[in-house]
């Protein structure tokens, strides 16, 4: 796979020394101690080696609606193909240790598919999958697929972003989409999701875009315009979409024309589409289509009109053209209201809200009541670009935001996102399913492991718990909405807590959780105040390999050059670390550095949350002076604020030893201009190690995260209760120095199909 410019690593010691601000060798030209001897490279090279070549079983078991086991099913995995026995287990021997999608298809019963993590240490020779419930395929219940923004233009045509917006990019080979190749380049970039799309009846993406190869007529006053070419457009009928939603603030990037044409392309590429034109009326136009018997209408409106920050608006008037405005209440809720009247079964896809933010705004908000009064039988919502939760409106079940679908964006919190499966029975939302995904290399790919789990666990905390409990289950996200479609267990675990001289102590719950468990109640026995919950914003610091590709353990979101590795014999906990490498001969730094900026919890809204913990593992073996630190960045821009040292040791050897420092963040700039381009509101981290007095030595890291301290404070005189799920993996707590002991409850919940005995 051929990387746009922006993710390349950086392979010149010059260019990289701008990278990371001088004094550091990632990535530098070819490093001297190559064929020194050093036992640690060889050992790891040789585990590498058995990953590789050692296969691995799967085995798992399939229950039907009820429970009971589920025999002759049919199960692939890597296109390898067998059956359930009469019990409903089933097994697949000799996989190669890499990811992939499981499938089960049984006669009577709905498709299902979830992503397996197959990339484990050769000593685990069998790998379990939770037992799976099918659904019964109901005749009178229609599946549908939504996912989120998508849009294949800007990087994906021009890496470098070196053309302006008003021309059409020269050819690039390192392009991801290429002219000649545009169809194929596009299907590639989507085609390890059409196993999710397959399972659906019917398929709905937020085109987030015009259509056009004609970009002379960009918007002249809007900060980002792109366009997509109409054979792009091949990735969509691949996916076997029928509709895209229109109504969002990017649909007009190219004014008129770019209506025009994208109208005009849609159609002829047979695509259902709702929320653009050249006036309120065309723009409002809903589509029309019947699914599984069931006559249903897609309306798309965006409340990002433009009338705050550019000239035209971004939204269809009585002199121009653009997405149905969703501020316009009269018009919106006249729509819903005709297409009720008529018998049909009208479905809300609404852009809006705050971009980057984890919630939906007041406004937005109110837009749900408005569609749900105006008779909408559910609405799905775009445009924030990360994930949210889902709620209830009075029954109407809303989806808030799904994050990217495929988009060319670098920020650290867009990579995360999820599809989802709904299921609708043409009354209401009986069944849904968060089916997890990363943007990696701007490509789309399913994810399993802590990353799906995560994802997973986020979307249910981010839920409105009183209606929509979400299970992380197998590598997805199960929806659910009665208590009794569920089987809560718990278990307790004791770890003690050292209050150090600043009156805090901190516990890292990761080796204690496993897949799907939420901390859910807390007590503290010794003398402390308060405590705190806290979540990872780094969401790649443990190195797995977590995501369906063709590449094994690499990490992509890290710098590094011939002196580091993913590492198999450098793990803390899980399959890999990370590990970089360095001898008496050269007296540069072996180093890794995060790709991303880390921007703080409210950033995105300026309620920035500079409460911050770096917590780390590290492990050594006859390395120089061991450097990590953190660099504060603006959220946008080139501004740096300092340097943080974390971690400064004079070397040696240790085994796996415990990093927790706070992370001492600046404060905003008094008066500045921009808040998010003049004000400290991220951070990056790099790890470094110098050479060894003598000989060959090594450096391993593993289980790094930057912890944002977002729930609490509470008072620790009674037990803590926490809603659960969460996605907070790290406990804080305020108190006299010294020892504590602290008692954590950890929930986790099954269907409870899988649970009956």
């Amino acid at each position: 796979m051929r990387m746009p410019s922006s993710l390349r690593p950086l392979v010149l010691l010059s260019s990289l020394a701008t990278v990371l601000g001088g004094g550091l060798a990632c990535g530098e030209l070819p490093d001297r101690d190559v064929d020194y001897p050093n036992p640690l490279r060889d050992a790891e090279h040789a585990a590498r080696l058995q990953l590789e070549t050692v296969p691995v079983a799967v085995q798992g078991r399939v229950v039907d609606d009820r429970g009971a086991p589920l025999a002759g099913a049919e199960v692939e995995v890597d296109g390898h193909v067998t059956h359930t026995d009469a019990t409903g287990a089933w097994t697949i021997p000799d996989l190669p240790r890499r990811n992939a999608l499981l499938r089960v298809d049984a006669a009577g019963f709905r498709r299902w598919v979830s992503a397996v993590h197959l990339v484990e240490p050769v000593t685990t020779a069998t790998v379990t999958v939770p037992t799976l419930p099918m659904v019964v395929d109901d005749p009178g219940t229609v599946r549908f697929l939504f996912t989120g923004d998508m849009a294949l233009g800007r990087r994906y045509l021009d890496p470098d972003e070196a053309t302006p917006r008003d021309q059409m990019p020269p050819y690039d080979p390192e392009a991801l989409i290429r002219p000649g190749s545009v169809a194929s380049d596009s299907i590639a970039l989507v085609d390890s999701m059409l196993p999710y799309f397959e399972a659906a009846d019917y398929r709905v993406v937020n085109l987030e875009t015009p259509v056009t190869d004609d970009p002379s007529t960009p918007h002249e006053t809007k900060l980002y315009a792109f366009f997509t070419l109409p054979d792009s457009l091949a990735a969509l009928t691949h996916l076997g979409v029928g509709f895209v939603s229109q109504g969002n603030n990017h649909v007009y990037d190219y004014l008129d024309q770019g209506i025009t044409d994208t109208l005009a392309n849609l159609d002829a590429w047979g695509l259902g589409h709702a929320g653009a034109g050249h006036d309120p009326d065309s723009a409002f136009v809903p589509y029309r289509t019947d699914v599984g018997g069931l006559p249903f209408t897609f309306f798309s409106a965006t409340s990002i009109t433009g009338e705050d920050r550019a000239f035209p608006l971004f939204v269809a008037t009585d002199t121009q053209g653009g997405a149905a405005d969703l501020s316009d209440t009269a018009r919106v809720t006249t729509t819903l209201q005709g297409e009720r009247a008529a018998g049909r079964i009208p479905i809300a896809l609404l852009h809006g809200g705050n971009e980057y933010a984890r919630d939906p705004n007041a406004y937005l908000e109110d837009r749900f009541d408005l569609v749900h009064e105006a008779g909408a039988a559910f609405a799905i919502a775009h445009h924030p670009h990360t994930i949210q939760g889902f709620s209830r409106r009075d029954g109407m079940f809303v989806a808030h935001s799904m994050g990217n679908f495929v988009f060319d964006q670098d920020r650290l919190e867009t990579l995360s996102a999820y599809t989802l499966h709904l299921d609708f029975d043409g009354q209401d939302v009986v069944r849904a399913k968060v089916l997890p995904h990363v943007i990696d290399g701007y490509h789309a790919r399913p994810t399993t492991g802590g990353l799906a789990d995560r994802t997973a666990r986020e979307a249910g905390e981010l839920s409105d718990h009183r209606d929509v409990y979400v299970m992380s289950y197998a590598s997805v996200g199960l929806i659910s909405e009665d208590a009794h479609d569920r089987v809560v267990t718990h278990r307790t675990v004791d770890a003690t807590v050292d209050v150090g001289l600043d009156g805090f102590g901190y516990l890292d719950l990761r080796p204690f959780l496993t897949e799907g468990e939420s901390l859910s109640t807390v007590t503290v026995d010794g003398e402390a105040s308060r405590l705190w919950l806290g979540t990872d914003l780094l969401r790649f610091g443990s190195f797995e390999d977590d995501d369906v590709d063709g590449d094994l353990l690499e990490a992509a979101r890290w710098f590094r050059g011939d002196a580091a590795e993913v590492c198999l014999t450098g793990a803390f906990r899980g399959t890999v670390g990370m590990c970089t490498y360095r001898d008496e001969t050269n007296t540069a730094e072996a180093s890794v550095a995060f790709r991303n900026r880390v921007r703080v919890l409210g950033d995105s809204l300026n309620e920035p949350n500079r409460d911050l913990t770096f917590f780390a593992r590290t492990k050594a073996d006859n390395v120089g002076t061991v450097r990590i630190y953190a660099r504060f960045q603006a959220s946008f821009g080139d501004k740096v604020f300092g340097d943080q040292t974390l971690v400064l040791d004079k070397g040696g050897s240790w085994d796996w030893k415990q990093v927790t420092v706070p992370i001492a963040m600046p404060d905003d700039v008094p008066n500045a201009a921009d808040p998010w381009a003049d004000n400290p509101r991220a951070v990056r981290v790099f790890v470094a190690h110098g050479p060894p007095e003598a000989g060959a030595g090594r450096l391993a890291v593993d289980d790094l995260a930057v912890a944002t301290w977002h729930m609490g404070p509470w008072d620790v005189d009674r037990p803590i209760d926490v809603a659960t799920p969460h996605a907070a993996e790290f406990v804080r707590v305020e108190g006299r120095t010294g020892t504590l002991k602290l008692t954590a409850t950890l929930e986790h919940a099954v269907p409870a199909v899988v649970a009956t005995p």
